[in-house]
């Protein structure tokens, strides 16, 4: 796995879409630009869209910071968005892709996006993915600014994260903190089962009772059905007689309208038929119509033809006269043009002998010309090739002449760098005096800060140890705090519960919740509810258990003002179905004497309560005795008592009943008595641990305050330890760098001179050169000279030919003028010809068309005189036909009207016939009502037995039910019906209730013991993720102490270093200390806190190429790593860098030169814009190919 690209678009100072492609899976990858320009800002980008949540981290104060917020010059964007693509061809990601792409989208309106492969998912999806996969939270994968110090100044315990995301124990600790959400689910449903199993106890006893009234009530309506079914066996045979009765009245007025009914067909058969034949009529008389229409519109037309004709035949023949004088005209035209073509084909033949003999001419000349032209073509030829030897004769001067002017500037070079050298020589000595006085001072000013750095580590150590023993002091301190809140969030939780189960009245029956639900909806009556007794009085918690057993469902008996109040709070329960309740109101109850028990304690006596309530108590508890055990209980006399009842809950009654027994695990969770009191103490528990911790949060701050001041002490000893350190590193360097200046000076003096000797030598070989060059110079002259004579006789030849070809060029320009003028008299005259062939072949064919016209016209005259004469013939013929037809209208007319006179006689006869059958019909209706009215009765019965009784009418007539005395059984049946209203509400769920509550008791009972099982195998599965994350940490842990030591002794040429875990017995818990001993240092190892800036920074840098070893990430992003090491250093980190580099994707971001020269690819960022950064990219191999080109 491994960076393949990161696109950004919006983000910070990158408005546009800017994209970094990271083509090597290994390598080291450099991203370098001047301070400011936002080479950060991509750092950040990495860390955003791998879901970083913190805006600290990301170097802003608010979200919408990450959004390219605008410039001078540029508008903000509404959105930025990073996309970071993975090779996954190894699946180190566990998805089936071989390249994955996380993305991240934040708008300014605050919503936001994470995306996988382009879809939408959560920022969990994206967590989960990169988990132990060396980059996810908390990883080691990006370094970011002033990181590594953070590391080193960090507390052992948060420390100890990198080393959790090495070894993989994320998901374990993920795992386990889901489990402990499970078993704090598990204990508190468990909690709550508990107090249902309670509740349900205490309803079984009420629903039993109500389950035995509503199996009573069952049977008494079923003696109700039967009596009832047999009254209406009784009703239906009456309402069957009648019924009869109507039937046969309705058939006889049936028959009547039936006959009526044919009576009727008969007369609409017959107006039918008439209807029929007029309607035959009507067709007739269309018909005749329609040919009528026909002979008038043929006449019409025969008329018209007529006159068409007429029309047409005077129209033909002056169209004939005219046609006869054109033709006459065309053959006129047609022989003048064949006298003017026989001229022109005359002038055609003279035009033609002309053109050939000036063509004879032509060619004769042109032979003479190319001979005069091949003569100037080879004499020219020869000027050339003389010319081109003359250049090159030119080009060997100049390179001589160059030479030589090169040699002459050499000449003067070397005599300047040879005085140059000398002035050189005499400088080095004088900065070489200048090195020796500045090696003195430095050395006096080291001694002096040497002493003043010893001075103050040991003041620091001082303070270290404070520092340590004030934070071991507040880590009590604050485990003191944490065990006290833990125990005020744990009562705290549980007064809620029983706060809350106080309010709604939980565990009471189902008529006193809703009493108390009626009362807190404010309905009419319930304001003189004052309670329950439970709720009004109080009891020592080691008599609880006896006063229940003495009240049992007395506890939860409603405490009422009056009479009225008790009325009606019972009726609302009635009308409402909500249940039953017991009640206690005042003036109703009498209170019993209170009796002196020759042993034990009266209850009354343990019992305490409001004055208006005492009468309630005594009532019910005033002849209560208490004693110790039920072995006392027994031997206890009853003269005057009701009751004796032990601690643990036993009671003996008066009439000799013994009630006792194991309570069971109902009774675990808080009785009704004990949730008031334990209410009570629990306040006051939470006020005591409310003081606790408002003492321990002043001690904590006065310890903090002292830490603070501890730490602003170390701080500005810190300060000045660091600049004493960094001016030792500057003494140092500036000793090590005079003592390389002196060296390179002698080396220098020494190069110097024999450079002097080398430029002698110079000068004596420049001035041989010098006559050589000067002697082949005066050779080449001659040449060139004699060359130049030649060339001049060769043009004066070609000057003579030039002549001659002048000459004849001029004369055959003449001759092909000529020659072209008679070609065009040619074609004008050829032109003309064509004219007239083209003028004659038209005017023959207008003679030829204007023939087939007449002869046409004369045509068409014969056909419009022979349509006149039939027009004249057809007109008389037509007349007669219309005559004709209108006879046969009037006569069909005539027959209509008496098939009309006919239809209206059975009219009249229809409608004295529907009259008599209205009168039958109104009397069939009657009956027919009455029929309906029974069959309602009948239906209304049904509807009842159906409703009540679940029975059809077949049912009722079917059943063995006999009604001997009819009025006597109906006495029975109100009889049955009052006593059941007396019994009535009756609860007839609660048989079902009961046995549903039953069952509900055992499937809770069965789920109390699944959530015990199950809270046991979480707590296994919690123990079994410790182990497992335990060996995976030490493991880890022992892997990474070895590459640490390793890469600490390269990287420090020599030293010690060790990682310990301080606390063995809590390793998952524990912090992480580094030990460390640098050459030169103490002999013995030390916290890394004790070391200078440089040497912390060091090995800070060991730390993590230990972590890069021991479980290798797929790349490695580090920002200014280097910025506290020297050069020196930097070269050590730069080969180890080279080291990992083979294994894992290095990107780096830097401006160190020493850091530049080992990365394989650079990204170069400028802000052109103030604001807006730019990113170029250049492969190293490139741009040493593209130097060395150029």
């Amino acid at each position: 796995m491994h960076l393949k690209k990161l696109e950004l678009c919006g983000f910070k100072t990158f408005p546009d879409k800017t994209i970094l492609e990271f083509t090597d899976a290994h390598g080291i990858t450099g991203i370098v630009g001047p301070n400011g320009c936002g080479k950060s800002n991509i750092i950040d980008a990495f860390r955003w869209v791998m879901g970083e949540q913190s805006i600290k981290t990301l170097r802003g104060t608010a979200a919408e910071e990450v959004i390219f917020s605008g410039t001078e010059d540029r508008k903000p964007v509404s959105m930025a968005e990073v996309f970071l693509t993975i090779d996954n061809a190894d699946h180190s990601l566990p998805v089936d892709y071989t390249e994955v792409e996380v993305g991240r989208r934040y708008y300014r309106t605050g919503d936001s996006e994470y995306l996988i492969n382009k879809e939408v998912v959560r920022l969990r999806d994206v967590q989960e993915l990169l988990m132990d996969t060396g980059i996810g939270k908390g990883s080691y994968a990006i370094i970011g600014q002033g990181q590594v110090l953070t590391l080193l100044h960090s507390k052992p315990e948060d420390r100890r994260e990198l080393f959790e995301e090495a070894a993989g124990i994320n998901k374990y600790k993920t795992r386990k903190i889901a489990t402990q959400r499970k078993l704090e689910h598990a204990e508190q449903n468990l909690f709550r089962l508990s107090d249902i199993r309670t509740e349900i106890h205490q309803q079984l006893g009420p629903l039993e009772e109500q389950a035995r009234e509503a199996l009573e009530y069952q049977v008494l309506k079923k003696d109700l059905s039967g009596l009832e079914i047999g009254l209406v066996k009784v009703k239906l045979g009456k309402l069957e007689i009648f019924k009869q009765e109507i039937d046969q009245k309705i058939a006889e007025y049936k028959k009547v309208v039936a006959e009526a009914d044919n009576s009727a067909q008969n007369i609409a058969s017959k107006k039918q038929e008439f209807r029929d034949k007029m309607v035959e009529l009507d067709k007739r008389l269309a018909d005749y119509d329609n040919q009528l229409q026909e002979l008038r519109r043929r006449k019409a037309d025969s008329a018209n033809k007529f006159d068409v004709a007429k029309e047409r035949i005077g129209n033909h023949q002056q169209r004939l006269q005219a046609i006869e004088q054109e033709i006459s005209q065309l053959t006129a035209n047609r022989e003048a043009l064949l006298a003017r073509q026989n001229e022109s084909t005359a002038e055609l033949t003279a035009v033609v002998q002309s053109v050939t003999e000036l063509e004879e001419r032509l060619a004769k000349k042109n032979d003479e010309a190319r001979d005069i032209i091949e003569r100037w073509q080879q004499v020219n030829q020869e000027i050339t090739d003389l010319r081109k030897d003359l250049t090159e004769f030119t080009e060997q001067l100049e390179n001589k002449n160059s030479k030589l002017m090169g040699l002459n500037t050499g000449e003067t070079v070397v005599a300047n760098d040879l005085q140059r050298i000398e002035v050189t020589l005499t400088d080095f000595s004088k900065e070489k005096e200048d090195i020796a006085r500045r090696e003195t001072e430095l050395t006096e000013r080291k001694n002096f800060v040497d002493t003043s750095v010893n001075d103050l580590r040991t003041r620091r150590d001082e303070l270290f140890k404070q520092k340590s023993d004030k934070d071991e002091e507040r880590k009590n301190k604050l485990n003191l705090r944490m065990e006290i809140k833990e125990k005020f969030d744990q009562q705290s939780s549980r007064l809620n519960l029983l706060e809350e189960m106080q309010q709604t009245h939980e565990g009471f029956q189902k008529g006193v919740r809703s009493i108390f639900q009626a009362k807190k909806d404010n309905v009419d009556g319930f304001s003189g509810v004052t309670g329950v007794v439970a709720d009004i009085i109080n009891v020592p918690k080691q008599y609880e258990s006896a006063i229940e057993a003495a009240l049992e469902n007395n506890l939860q008996a409603v405490v009422a003002a009056d009479q009225s109040t008790v009325e009606q709070v019972i009726k609302h329960l009635k009308d409402h179905a909500l249940g039953r309740a017991t009640f206690a109101a005042g003036g109703l109850l009498k209170p019993a004497a209170k009796i002196v028990p020759l042993s034990g304690v009266c209850a009354l006596d343990v019992v305490s309560c409001e004055e208006q309530y005492k009468d309630f108590i005594a009532a019910l508890l005033g002849s209560v005795c208490i004693v110790d055990d039920l072995e006392q209980a027994l031997h206890t006399s009853l003269d005057g008592l009701s009751a004796v009842v032990t601690l643990s809950g036993e009671v003996v009654t008066a009439r000799g009943l013994i009630t006792g027994g194991s309570v069971g695990k109902e009774k675990e969770s808080v009785s009704l008595l004990g949730r008031q009191r334990e209410i009570i103490e629990l306040k006051k528990d939470i006020e005591q641990y409310t003081a606790d911790l408002s003492r321990l949060d002043g001690e904590i701050k006065n310890i903090e305050q002292l830490f603070v001041e501890i730490e602003e002490e170390l701080k500005d000893h810190a300060n000045k330890l660091k600049h004493l350190e960094i001016e030792q590193g500057t003494i140092a360097n500036d000793l090590a760098r005079l003592s390389i200046d002196r060296s390179k000076l002698e080396r220098n003096i020494a190069a110097n001179r024999q450079e002097i000797s080398q430029q002698q030598g110079e000068m004596s070989r420049i001035a041989v050169e010098k006559q050589n060059l000067q002697n082949a110079l005066d050779e080449l002259i001659e040449q060139k000279e004699a060359k130049e004579k030649f060339i001049l006789e060769k043009e004066t030849a070609l000057q003579q030919a030039d002549t001659e070809k002048t000459k004849v060029n001029e004369l055959l320009t003449e001759i092909k003028i000529s020659s072209t003028n008679a070609l065009g008299v040619k074609r004008q005259i050829e032109l003309k010809l064509e004219s007239f062939r083209d003028n004659i072949r038209q005017t023959e064919a207008q003679h030829a068309e204007k023939t087939t016209e007449k002869e046409n016209l004369l045509k068409s005259i014969a056909e419009a005189e022979s349509i006149l004469q039939s027009s004249q013939n057809v007109l008389p013929e037509i007349d007669g036909s219309i005559e004709q037809m209108q006879v046969k209208v009037g006569s069909a007319n005539q027959e209509r009207s008496r098939y009309f006179n006919d239809l209206e006689v059975y009219d009249r006869m229809e409608k004295e016939r529907n009259d008599a059958d209205r009168e039958v019909r109104s009397k069939l209706s009657n009956e027919e009502v009455k029929m309906a009215k029974v069959e309602a009765e009948y239906e209304e019965i049904s509807h009842r037995m159906a409703n009540e009784y679940n029975l059809t009418i077949a049912d009722v007539l079917q059943s063995e039910a006999v009604v001997e005395d009819y009025d006597k059984t109906q006495d029975e049946v109100e009889k049955l019906k009052r006593r059941i209203k007396r019994m009535e509400p009756v609860n007839l769920l609660a048989i079902e209730e009961f046995e549903a509550q039953k069952e509900r008791l055992v499937f809770i009972e069965t789920q109390c013991e699944d959530l015990e099982k199950s809270k046991t195998d979480l707590l296994n599965i919690i123990k079994e993720l410790d182990q497992t994350a335990i060996e995976a940490f030490k493991e880890t842990f022992n892997i990474v102490n070895e590459h640490f030591k390793r890469i600490f002794v390269d990287l420090f040429k020599g030293g010690y270093a060790e990682l310990q875990i301080l606390d063995e017995s809590n390793v998952l818990e524990s912090g992480i200390e580094i030990y460390a001993k640098v050459p030169g240092g103490p002999k013995k190892a030390q916290s890394m806190t004790l070391l200078s800036g440089g040497q912390k920074s060091l090995t800070a840098i060991a730390l993590l190429f230990a972590l890069l070893s021991a479980r290798p990430g797929p790349f490695c992003i580090m920002d200014e790593i280097d910025d506290a090491l020297d050069d020196l250093n930097i070269g050590r980190v730069t080969e180890i860098l080279k080291e990992f580099a083979s294994r894992t994707q290095i990107i780096i971001i830097t401006h160190r030169q020493a850091m530049m020269s080992v990365v394989d690819m650079i990204f170069g960022l400028t802000m052109p814009q103030k604001g807006v950064s730019k990113i170029v990219s250049l492969k190293l191999p490139e741009a040493e190919k593209a130097l060395l080109e150029a």
